[in-house]
């Protein structure tokens, strides 16, 4: 199921890989997704606490991880990243007046895309309609109230983070002007939203899709121009 966003964004009701859009008692996880490192199209699944299958190598390129998909790559590398060297168009950025373009390494269904960072800056304009519970946060979001879920991450040491008090999702935007990180969503327990630039792209973390036909509704018609 999709909801429309009043940003013109039309989003995806559950994270990439959940089998839920909302939790029942007891089976709060099956809200969780899929994670991803930035940039890669193969998912992992956390299933219990233990280290997950590694390499500290980093990929000469995308290619190459793509043959090992069962290993998290670059794990404590010093750049953060598990290329060696970083490639900002993994999931289709262009710059910041060009809408993204759909690539063999977006992990979202065909017609669907990695978020763009400017949907998560309207959700971080958005309050929980019920408070904080422990499956994480319910946000009314165009007249639909969508779950957001506390799913944690997997950390760059390729050990499972999911006592993160804060939900936490890829954008596929990468702050070129100025720290050169992918940007994520960070929603935290209390009430706090931001877009924030992570500097670690061998960190997984969760994604959720957009379709490929929405499009933002251009407010500033100077700034759209120049």
């Amino acid at each position: 199921n999709i909801h429309g966003n009043p940003n013109g964004y039309i989003v995806q009701d559950r994270n990439l890989g959940a089998i839920a859009a909302e939790p029942e008692t007891g089976k709060e996880k099956n809200l969780w997704g899929l994670y991803y490192q930035w940039g890669r199209p193969t998912p992992f699944r956390v299933v219990d606490n233990n280290q997950l299958p590694h390499t500290t190598a980093q990929a000469d390129t995308p290619e190459d991880a793509v043959k090992d998909p069962t290993k998290l790559y670059g794990i404590n590398a010093s750049n953060g990243d598990w290329l060696k060297a970083s490639n900002n168009q993994l999931w289709g950025y262009q710059n910041d007046f060009t809408k993204a373009q759909k690539t063999i390494y977006d992990p979202c269904p065909q017609g669907y895309m990695v978020a763009d960072k400017r949907v998560w800056e309207s959700i971080a304009n958005y309050q929980s309609t019920n408070g904080w519970q422990s499956a994480g946060a319910k946000i009314e979001v165009g007249g639909t109230e969508i779950w957001y879920p506390l799913q944690g991450s997997i950390g760059s040491n390729a050990y499972p983070n999911q006592a993160e008090s804060r939900v936490r999702l890829w954008s596929s935007v990468v702050d070129i002007n100025n720290t050169k990180y992918p940007f994520e969503l960070r929603y935290n327990s209390s009430g706090d939203a931001t877009t924030s630039p992570s500097p670690n792209r061998n960190v997984a973390l969760p994604v959720r899709c957009i379709s490929g036909h929405s499009t933002e509704s251009i407010t500033n018609l100077s700034a759209a121009q120049t």
